[in-house]
């Protein structure tokens, strides 16, 4: 079975690393990036996005949509905030879920191993 490959997008080093690491240790195929433009930059698809809200120049939200309008394919995107308002803005962005920080990586993997057990 093909590993299913998953970008994080989180500008907060240390987050970043906890996802990284729980997820890689459920044999996914983890990449992920500190800021939007980055990830842009690169070009490559995954199968989940795990994106935050609030990065430096474009918007997770934004980001989001851009990814659900470029893609043929059907990516999963969960958005993580700890703005109170995450389900609301997860839902307006198009992204199929929503992760309120703070979060533990128990969390993070019932979220991805639902929207693959989903897909």
């Amino acid at each position: 079975m093909e590993k299913i490959r998953i970008i994080i997008i989180e500008d907060d080093p240390d987050l970043r690393a906890l996802m990284t690491l729980a997820l890689v240790a459920q044999r996914f195929e983890v990449t992920s990036f500190s800021e939007a433009d980055a990830f842009l930059k690169q070009g490559k698809g995954a199968d989940l996005y795990i994106i935050d809200i609030n990065l430096g120049g474009v918007s997770g939200l934004d980001l989001c949509q851009k990814i659900k309008e470029s893609s043929n394919s059907r990516p999963v995107v969960i958005m993580i905030s700890a703005n109170p308002d995450i389900n609301n803005l997860a839902q307006e962005a198009s992204a199929d879920d929503a992760l309120p920080k703070p979060f533990n990586s128990k969390d993070l993997l019932n979220k991805v191993m639902n929207h693959i057990a989903a897909a």
